[in-house]
């Protein structure tokens, strides 16, 4: 299935998360154990790639997060507010399912993060 047959979603007590595996313990585990909970402490928004509303193909967090204007570029930094800290938000986790690997579904996440 491409993924352009999938959709992205929030993510929710619907999606089988056990199922889940990329490969990486770390990432599995954060989907299965800390997601939710960072989720409802508003840390941070999950996204998940599902093609049929279940099956967790892949997922991504975004963070709030901010960046320090002096450690911006100088051409970047003359263009914004002369705040301390300028917003910006955090990429923070992104993982595809062996299940779904060399299909597009890491690169269908990242153009749906931008």
């Amino acid at each position: 299935m491409s993924p352009a047959q999938c959709s992205v979603e929030l993510l929710h007590a619907g999606h089988d998360r056990e199922g889940f595996s990329c490969g990486v313990p770390a990432l599995d585990q954060y989907l299965r154990i800390q997601a939710s909970q960072d989720v409802r402490k508003r840390v941070a928004v999950v996204f998940v790639l599902t093609p049929d509303g279940t099956t967790v193909a892949g997922y991504y967090t975004l963070s709030q997060h901010s960046l320090e204007l002096t450690a911006l570029p100088a051409e970047i930094a003359k263009r914004l507010p002369k705040y301390p800290h300028v917003p910006a938000t955090l990429l923070g986790r992104l993982a595809v399912s062996l299940a779904f690997r060399g299909c597009g579904y890491g690169h269908a996440l990242m153009i749906d993060a931008l």
